[in-house]
C-alpha cells in the first residue's frame, strides 16, 4: 500500500493511536507514552490503518501560500523537527517554537492543550494536526 509521508495511525488488530513518519525509506513510529523512539522499520504491516494525514495539509497549504510552509510546533512535539526536516526535503520548511506575532498563515502541529495555549496568543492557523494520543 501507498502511504502518506507523516499520518496518524493504527497497527492491525490495535487501538492505540501511533504517528508514522518516513524518513529516507525508514518508518519511524512514535508511541504515545513513551519518548523513546521503536527501531524504525523498512515496511509497515499490510492492514496498518490511517486516521489522518500530514501530507494532504502541506499540499493545500503549498497550493494556496507557496513556499516555505511555516510550522508551529508545540512543546511535546518540538522531536519532530529533525525527522520532518529529512522527511521533506524537497520543501521548505520553517519551524516556529514561540507563539507567532505575525500574520503569516500556518500548520500548528503538536497536543490539543499546547494548540489551544497557542491560539490564546497569535493569529489562527491555517490549519492543524493534533497528535494528541
Amino acid at each position: 500500500m501507498n502511504y502518506p509521508r507523516c499520518f496518524l495511525g493504527q497497527f492491525p488488530g490495535s487501538n492505540k493511536i501511533l504517528l508514522f513518519l518516513k524518513v529516507n525509506r525508514l518508518w519511524y513510529i512514535f508511541y504515545p507514552d513513551s519518548a523513546e523512539l521503536s527501531k524504525p522499520l523498512l515496511i509497515l504491516p499490510r492492514e496498518t490503518r490511517i486516521l489522518d494525514s500530514l501530507d494532504f495539509l502541506i499540499e493545500s497549504y503549498r497550493k494556496i501560500f507557496g513556499q516555505p510552509v511555516y510550522f508551529y510546533l508545540t512543546p511535546e512535539s518540538r522531536r519532530l523537527w529533525p525527522y520532518l526536516l529529512k522527511g521533506y526535503r524537497e520543501i521548505s520548511l520553517l519551524f516556529y517554537y514561540k507563539p507567532i506575532r505575525k500574520t503569516v498563515p500556518y500548520i500548528a502541529l503538536g497536543e490539543l492543550s499546547g494548540l489551544k495555549l497557542l491560539t490564546q496568543n497569535s493569529p489562527k492557523p491555517y490549519a492543524y494536526f493534533t497528535i494528541d494520543f
